[in-house]
């Protein structure tokens, strides 16, 4: 995940099976945060300016009012974790784990994975669910 995708179409079902899941279990959320990589990818966030019968009002609501400006610009300083973290789009109760794992000066990248993902189960607890967000795809 990447603060350059927050809020995009996919970001939306993710947010949205994760609200239906939080009905029932509770939620921890490790973001695989990784830095952004200034790469133009991560713009789809057109589907906010549509008026269509979203599957998820609440959540359709949110996500626009938090991402798009009166003028119909994308708020640009809300497009990261902590924004969504602190939302409300996700229940109170979810965990989050946002370090970033980045690579930059490591010899052994397997390693310091292993550390993360370890820091992450840690900081997580025990959830029902720990949804892992690499922001491409979506795997059981």
């Amino acid at each position: 995940m990447k603060n350059q995708y927050v809020g995009d179409i996919g970001d939306y079902g993710k947010y949205a099976l994760l609200r239906a899941l939080a009905c029932r279990y509770s939620i921890g959320v490790n973001w695989y945060f990784t830095p952004d990589d200034g790469r133009p990818d991560g713009k789809f966030v057109e589907y906010l300016k549509n008026d269509t019968d979203p599957l998820d009002k609440e959540l359709y609501q949110k996500l626009k009012s938090l991402l798009i400006l009166p003028d119909g610009n994308v708020c640009l300083e809300n497009r990261n974790v902590k924004a969504i973290e602190n939302s409300g789009i996700l229940p109170d109760t979810t965990l989050f784990f946002n370090e970033v794992l980045g690579f930059t000066e490591v010899a052994d990248r397997k390693t310091c994975r292993e550390c993360w993902i370890k820091r992450s189960f840690e900081a997580l607890g025990k959830p029902d669910v720990i949804f892992l967000d690499p922001d491409n795809g979506l795997e059981w």
